[in-house]
């Protein structure tokens, strides 16, 4: 089954489950060096995912202070 938002774009409800894309993408940094350890992470916002011709993942990094 297919969900549509009102922007237009497809968001996917089968396989990979999101859960396993995160926990994939947090590996990913932790192996480049940019996170130390994934038990650094506090929290996650605006998660989706769509079906793309172009898969992609964007993320922007906040320390703690900058979170208040």
């Amino acid at each position: 089954p297919k969900k549509k938002r009102e922007s237009g774009k497809v968001m996917m409800v089968e396989r990979p489950d999101l859960d396993n894309l995160i926990k994939g993408t947090q590996d990913a940094l932790v192996h480049a060096g940019v996170l130390p350890d994934d038990s650094q992470v506090a929290g996650y916002c605006n998660i989706y995912k769509y079906r793309s011709e172009r898969p992609c993942v964007i993320i922007q990094l906040m320390s703690a202070k900058e979170l208040g």
